[in-house]
């Protein structure tokens, strides 16, 4: 995003579903309540590592002599703007749709532990 390479509404999705995420699946644990991971989000994530690497990768190598020399071409293609734009949006509606069904699949311990919370501010 800083580089210009990835819309910024695109990065600013996965990192605000990722920590929402994380934050419940942690309090959630912390609470001594199971929050499941699906496989859906282990592949999200794996998803996630390969577009960031395929970018990263790509943008060392059109900043590296040789391999401009060599392959700039088909590297300005496989980093075209077209290109980074459709795999950024891709990985977004992927892990926005995953943080999406975590919800939906553990709304149950979601209730259990705003249950305990309105409990405990009832109780003081």
């Amino acid at each position: 995003m800083i580089l210009g390479l990835a819309p910024a509404w695109t990065v600013w999705l996965i990192v605000i579903r990722d920590i929402a995420i994380t934050l419940l699946r942690s309090y959630s644990e912390y609470k001594g309540k199971r929050f499941d991971t699906s496989k859906l989000a282990k592949t999200k994530t794996f998803l996630q590592f390969v577009v960031i690497y395929y970018i990263l990768l790509l943008y060392v190598a059109s900043g590296t002599e040789h391999f401009r020399t060599e392959y700039g071409a088909a590297i300005d293609s496989l980093l075209h703007s077209t290109v980074v734009y459709i795999l950024m949006v891709a990985t977004a509606v992927i892990t926005v749709w995953t943080g999406v069904s975590y919800i939906i699949e553990n709304r149950k311990t979601i209730r259990e532990l705003y249950d305990y919370s309105n409990r405990i501010t009832e109780s003081r």
